[in-house]
């Protein structure tokens, strides 16, 4: 099992989308698709509804990182793939290579406080990977909405230890 605050010590990279063949093996699709995660660890968690979570080792991963197909120690067979359909697909954070200077995850902005000109003016809320740029889903100090698209024409200083994203002006933000 993982513990309940398990986005402290693992990192969702992606989800089963169905089963593949007749073996047990699940076709995953990844969150980013240049991740290479998926590839660098022994385990896996994955999480099912209302949160319950299972460790699973890997036997073996193939194809690339736009269809990996994962097969796992103890999923045998189409069924057992089957009632795994959907489900999130973490690994521990320190089982990965680690970040460069200045990189984050996008995981790790949710629950950060929007800055602007000094003051909080919103936190974000959650992050969504659109396919031309990543979009920064904000609750503003008032309680509504508004998204902020991540580039850096908006954004300032991403400073993850300090749970703070400047903003550099409200141009990029638009209100939901």
């Amino acid at each position: 099992m993982v513990a309940a605050s398990k986005e402290a010590t693992h990192l969702q990279i992606g989800s089963v989308t169905r089963p593949h063949g007749v073996r047990g093996e699940l076709k995953v699709r990844l969150h980013n698709e240049a991740s290479t995660a998926l590839w660098q660890v022994a385990d896996i968690v994955l999480e099912g509804p209302k949160g319950l979570a299972q460790r699973y080792e890997i036997e073996s991963v193939r194809g690339s990182e736009k269809g990996p197909i994962l097969a796992l120690r103890g999923v045998m067979g189409r069924d057992a793939a089957d009632k795994l359909r959907g489900y999130a697909l973490w690994v521990e954070r320190t089982a990965i290579e680690p970040l460069g200077e200045g990189e984050y995850y996008l995981i790790d902005l949710i629950g950060c406080e929007v800055v602007l000109g000094g003051e909080v003016f919103a936190s974000i809320a959650d992050v969504r990977p659109d396919p031309s740029v990543d979009t920064l889903v904000i609750s503003k100090k008032d309680g509504t909405r508004a998204e902020v698209p991540l580039v850096d024409a908006w954004i300032g200083k991403v400073d993850i230890a300090a749970k703070r994203v400047e903003l550099l002006s409200l141009d990029g933000v638009i209100d939901g």
